[in-house]
């Protein structure tokens, strides 16, 4: 089961603007992230992100992603962070 931990609503942002993650956050949490504005879009600054669509990306977070804030590339930022999304991914099977 996942639910909200926090998120980032449409901070007005620029070029590598560094942005303290939602309270809480945590190892194996999921974040979405979305960037607007007219600026070269470039979105986040650290690897590891898989794009979904126009100006979107999203990631299960680790201790790297943590140690220090998000950096982003844009003129507007918008992000969710969710819990219990760890286990993304994984794939079991039973007989």
């Amino acid at each position: 089961m996942t639910a909200l931990r926090g998120y980032i609503q449409g901070q007005n942002t620029g070029r590598n603007t560094s942005l303290a993650w939602p309270s809480g956050t945590a190892v194996g949490d999921l974040c979405w992230l979305y960037t607007g504005g007219d600026l070269p879009q470039t979105g986040p600054q650290s690897s590891g992100w898989t794009p979904v669509g126009h100006k979107a990306w999203w990631k299960i977070l680790d201790a790297t992603d943590l140690a220090g804030p998000l950096v982003v590339n844009a003129e507007r930022v918008k992000a969710a962070v969710f819990l219990g999304a760890d286990r993304i991914g994984n794939v079991s099977a039973q007989a």
